[in-house]
C-alpha cells in the first residue's frame, strides 16, 4: 500500500444505487394515500391521496398577515410571493413511469377576506439588511396566487430500492388574490394521480459492485485497493479514462464517462463509482447558477455523475434545453436536467 502515496490523487466515491434520497420520500403528515387502483386498459394505475386542512389561523404583524393552516408541512419561499402554507410530498414509481394526468377534486372552497396583505417570502440577504421585497406582478394582480390549487414536477432518482421517477407535488389550500386582499380556501382535497407503471428495474445482476475510473497512469498504484475490495466481498474492476474515451460517443469527455456508467449499472449492476484523479486528469462538470437576467456563476460538483437517469429512464445530460450550460439554475427557479 505505500505504493499509493506517492501519487497525489483528488478521490470522488459516487454512491449509484444504494444513497437513499431523503428529500424524495413519500412523507404524509397525516394525510392518507389511497389503495392504488388499475384498470386493464393500457394498465392505467390510479392513486388517491386525501388531504385534510384546517381553516387559516390569521396573525398580524408588522402592516402585514401570515397565515398558518393544519396539515401543511411548509409554506411558499419564492422571494417576494406571498408566503402561503403549502403542503409537499414526493410519490416513488419505478423508473420510467409515464404521469398521465394529476387532478384535484375539491369539496367546498370558501373565502376569507384579510385586513392586511400577506407578507411576502424574505430574500436572502446579508445579515443587517432590509429583507423585504414584493413581486409587484402577484401583488398588483387581482388574479389568486398561485394560479392552481396544486403543482408537480417528475425527477428522476434513487432510493434504498434503486433507480425511480420521483413526483413531487405541492398542494396550496389556500390561495390569494392581493388586490382584493381575499383568500380562498380548501380544507378537504383529493389529489388523483392516474399513471403507467415503468419498468421494476435497469440494473444488471451478472457483474461488479464497484467500478474505479481512473487515467492510466494510476492503475497500478490502485491494484491493492482492488485486491482489499476483491477480499472482503466487494467485487471490484478498473476502467481507465483512455478506454472510455476511445469507446464512448458524448458531446465531451465528461459525458462519455457518464455513459459508461450507465452501461455499467445496466450491464453489471455496479453500486459504487470511484473516481480517482485531480481535476487535471479526471473532468468534473461545471453547473450553471443564474446569478442575474445576464450573468451564470459555475460551480463545480461530481454529483454529475450520479445523476444517470431522468424521469422517463433516460440518459441525464443535464442540459435538456442543449444551451451548453449544464445542471442550470435559471432565472425562473426550474431546474436543466
Amino acid at each position: 500500500m505505500r505504493a499509493m502515496w506517492k501519487v497525489t490523487v483528488c478521490i470522488f466515491v459516487v454512491a449509484i444505487l444504494m444513497v437513499p434520497i431523503s428529500s424524495m420520500k413519500n412523507e404524509m403528515s397525516g394525510n392518507d394515500v389511497g389503495i392504488t387502483k388499475q384498470s386493464e386498459e393500457n394498465h392505467i394505475s390510479q392513486k388517491t391521496i386525501h388531504l385534510q386542512f384546517s381553516k387559516p389561523y390569521i396573525m398580524e404583524s408588522n402592516g402585514y398577515s401570515s397565515l398558518d393552516i393544519e396539515g401543511t408541512n411548509a409554506k411558499i419561499c419564492h422571494s417576494g410571493n406571498p408566503a402561503l402554507p403549502v403542503y409537499t410530498t414526493s410519490l416513488s414509481f419505478p423508473l420510467g413511469t409515464k404521469i398521465i394526468d394529476i387532478s384535484c377534486d375539491i369539496k367546498e372552497i370558501k373565502s376569507m377576506n384579510l385586513s392586511e396583505k400577506v407578507m411576502p417570502a424574505p430574500r436572502p440577504i446579508i445579515a443587517g439588511k432590509n429583507a423585504e421585497y414584493k413581486m409587484d406582478t402577484v401583488y398588483d394582480s387581482n388574479e389568486f396566487f398561485p394560479d392552481n390549487w396544486f403543482s408537480y414536477f417528475r425527477r428522476g432518482g434513487v432510493d434504498e430500492n434503486g433507480h425511480k421517477t420521483f413526483v413531487t407535488i405541492k398542494v396550496y389550500p389556500a390561495r390569494y388574490s392581493p388586490v382584493s386582499n381575499t383568500i380562498h380556501y380548501a380544507e378537504n382535497i383529493d389529489l388523483k394521480i392516474k399513471y403507467i407503471e415503468g419498468e421494476e428495474s435497469c440494473k444488471g445482476n451478472d457483474g461488479y459492485d464497484m467500478v474505479i475510473i481512473t487515467p492510466s497512469e494510476f492503475s497500478d498504484e490502485l491494484q491493492p485497493l482492488i485486491e482489499h475490495k476483491n477480499k472482503f466481498g466487494v467485487s471490484t474492476v478498473l476502467k481507465t479514462t483512455e478506454d472510455i474515451y476511445a469507446e464512448y460517443d458524448g458531446v465531451d469527455q465528461a459525458e462519455k464517462i457518464k455513459y459508461f456508467i450507465k452501461d455499467a449499472i445496466e450491464q453489471w449492476g455496479i453500486k459504487y463509482i470511484l473516481l480517482v484523479g485531480s481535476i487535471d486528469k479526471l473532468p468534473m462538470r461545471e453547473s450553471a447558477v443564474q446569478c442575474s437576467v445576464f450573468s451564470f456563476k459555475y460551480v463545480l460538483t461530481d454529483l454529475y455523475y450520479a445523476d444517470i437517469y431522468d424521469a422517463n429512464g433516460s440518459f441525464c445530460s443535464w442540459d435538456s434545453n442543449h444551451n451548453e450550460k449544464f445542471g442550470e439554475f435559471i432565472w425562473d427557479w426550474s431546474n436543466d436536467t
